[in-house]
């Protein structure tokens, strides 16, 4: 989760992603997030931040938020400080990589 969540949470250089890429790749996990939910590898906590971030991108699908999926939005649109408040906010909720690797071996 954390190479997901990184790159939606750092603001910097995103030259090797596009936007919407950042976005089918979290959205690949995403899907997974009730049943690590009922297998107790998450939290409910964890779960709304998760969902929080994801209900954001979501948000900016479509034609209408096309402006938002280009490379240069991760560093200069607005609305990618947002996202990146959420990616944050679910990164401290989470353990790190680390800590879930030694706690499921």
């Amino acid at each position: 989760m954390d190479d997901l969540l990184l790159p939606l949470a750092v603001e910097g250089d995103s030259s090797a992603y596009e936007c919407d890429e950042l976005a089918l790749q979290f959205e690949d996990y995403f899907i997974s997030v009730e049943n690590m939910l009922g297998a107790g590898e998450l939290s409910v906590e964890q779960v709304e931040a998760l969902y929080a971030l994801n209900d954001a991108l979501e948000g900016l699908s479509g034609e209408k938020h096309a402006d938002f999926w280009q490379r240069d939005a991760l560093r200069s649109d607005p609305r990618s400080a947002d996202v990146r408040a959420l990616a944050q906010e679910a990164m401290k909720l989470l353990p790190p990589r680390i800590e879930r690797e030694a706690a499921n071996p």
